[in-house]
């Protein structure tokens, strides 16, 4: 009988032992997916980072696979740790750790903000970020002052392409949960945006600046053209221009460039023979970004 009170005691200390162990993890993981308001909104506290709440004005902050909306929350400092999940907004970090993205519009706040900008204690610009935005979003604070001055220049100076490496993703309405869970988990982890080199921006830039007397028709090129399509992006990788929609379109052996603007019919660029090898080396170096589409089919 000794024995079995002795094997009792000692899983029941091993069970205590464990839950309080869980118990500690589950606060540590608690404090590390939190986020902390300052007083104002103005920016939130994540993982040892400053972010500012951010207006992009006539940009879009790039989604580069933004991750966390089930863990992570930002709070006001009062309210106490294990209520964050409860009642704190939920947020999503990008891979990059550069922005975060809240998933409400400040609407319950905004008349309070929108009243300390009247009373000159806030800035009025950050207040007017947050109106017509489905989700705030905030700017770590060491790339805060190169972005905001990106949205605030008429164009931006760089570009990216963005592609899925999995491009097999196809919903299926009779999908269990788990299945679909772990196909739309495949699929975004495979999202990829790559920053265009020096050389590929020159050309850009060049081609952009060429005049219509030495561009040739879109009905020169064959049916079989294949294409990189890319836009216009800051050099942190944090703003991209929805307006400004490049291709470089590659016809039996050469390589153009459209500006995805131009739709009367002497449209394309031709590229010279050596702006033609720095193309094609994009081409082989990113296949899953190469596309079949017709240039014709967009006018």
């Amino acid at each position: 009988m000794k024995k079995t009170f002795k094997i009792i005691a000692l899983v029941l200390a091993i069970a205590v032992f464990a839950l309080s162990l869980c118990s500690c993890r589950a606060l540590d993981e608690a404090k590390e997916n939190r986020g902390i308001y300052s007083d104002d909104r103005l920016s939130i506290q994540f993982k040892g980072e400053t972010y500012r709440l951010f207006d992009p004005h006539n940009y879009t902050i790039i989604s580069d696979a933004y991750a966390g909306w089930t863990q992570y929350h930002a709070t006001d400092k009062e309210l106490p740790l294990l209520l964050a999940s409860w009642y704190g907004d939920t947020m999503s970090l990008n891979r990059e750790k550069t922005v975060i993205e809240t998933s409400v519009p400040f609407s319950a706040i905004m008349k309070e903000i929108s009243n300390e900008a009247v009373n000159n204690t806030v800035d009025p610009q950050a207040v007017g970020a947050m109106y017509g935005n489905n989700n705030a979003t905030y700017v770590r604070e060491d790339l805060y002052e190169d972005t905001k001055a990106a949205a605030e220049a008429d164009k931006l100076e760089c570009y990216f392409i963005e592609y899925y490496e999995n491009s097999n993703f196809d919903y299926d309405f009779g999908m269990s949960w788990s299945n679909w869970k772990e196909s739309t988990e495949a699929y975004s982890d495979s999202y990829r945006i790559v920053l265009l080199e020096d050389a590929v921006t020159k050309i850009v830039d060049s081609a952009l600046k060429t005049t219509a007397k030495d561009k040739i028709s879109y009905k020169e090129l064959s049916e079989n053209q294949t294409d990189i399509s890319f836009q216009a992006c800051d050099k942190n990788l944090i703003l991209r221009d929805w307006d400004a929609n490049y291709y470089f379109v590659h016809d039996q052996g050469k390589y153009y460039f459209w500006d995805g603007t131009t739709n009367d019919e002497k449209c394309m660029v031709p590229l010279n023979q050596d702006d033609s090898e720095i193309i094609d080396d994009l081409f082989d170096q990113y296949p899953y970004a190469v596309d079949g589409a017709q240039v014709g089919w967009s006018f």
